[in-house]
């Protein structure tokens, strides 16, 4: 017979269960019975249909370029799939189909290092967005419609992560910290005044302006890491 103490701990600990489960159920979506049935179920099904996506994205980029696949490394194959699977974004599957093929491509597997897939699982679509921009322009512009979905702290959360994994740094301040950007003033031209009713915009555009400030966007620029990173995750 069990005492009371122990029916008090079983109580607690099956109380804890279920309220574990109740809580899988809200953020996994339709309720299953189990957790193993959800790791199973959902999670599995999950997983396989995004590394299936991945597979068939990386062959389209293949047969589009006319490249024959060779061989990849077991040590960048497994994690590159496994670590893909979880991705939620189409976009950034086809991030990881991109990398995927390069390196099983004969002429560019050399620019895939076994440490990208490792950097990749620990970056968003905005880490990628950014990254992106400084390889083609140089220059990031967090005014322009591209951040617009994102708020000032997810930025500045994207660009610290950058820093840490090591793919961004500062160049330079040859412009003391200027940054790049205009911001148009509310004036009405014909009568030389402000407009009033655009003054609560002309507001929200500088608070943004000087938040932006602080992470000094012009001077942001790729490391030699984070340059090869990129370049390994581009189709050009």
């Amino acid at each position: 017979m069990a005492s009371p103490e122990n029916e008090i701990i079983e109580t607690g600990l099956k109380v804890a269960i279920q309220e574990a489960k109740d809580f899988l159920k809200l953020i996994l979506g339709p309720p299953l019975e189990e957790i193993g049935g959800i790791l199973q179920d959902q999670v599995r099904f999950f997983r396989l249909k995004n590394q299936i996506s991945i597979l068939k994205k990386t062959n389209k980029i293949l047969v589009e370029s006319n490249v024959s696949p060779k061989k990849v490394k077991l040590k960048l194959l497994f994690p590159l799939l496994d670590y893909g699977s979880l991705e939620e974004e189409e976009s950034m599957l086809n991030v990881w189909a991109t990398l995927l093929a390069n390196a099983s491509n004969p002429k560019k597997y050399h620019i895939v290092n076994h440490v990208f897939p490792e950097f990749l699982k620990q970056m968003t679509s905005l880490d990628v967005l950014i990254l992106d921009q400084l390889f083609t322009s140089d220059e990031v512009d967090f005014f322009s419609d591209q951040y617009s979905q994102w708020p000032i702290e997810q930025i500045g959360l994207s660009v610290d992560n950058l820093f840490r994994l090591g793919l961004l740094m500062y160049q330079d301040e040859g412009d003391n910290g200027k940054l790049h950007g205009e911001i148009y003033l509310p004036i009405d031209v014909d009568n030389d005044r402000f407009l009033e009713s655009d003054l609560p915009n002309l507001k929200e555009k500088m608070k943004k302006f000087w938040d932006l400030k602080q992470f000094k966007p012009n001077l942001l620029t790729l490391t030699n890491l984070g340059r090869s990173f990129v370049k390994a995750c581009r189709r050009d």
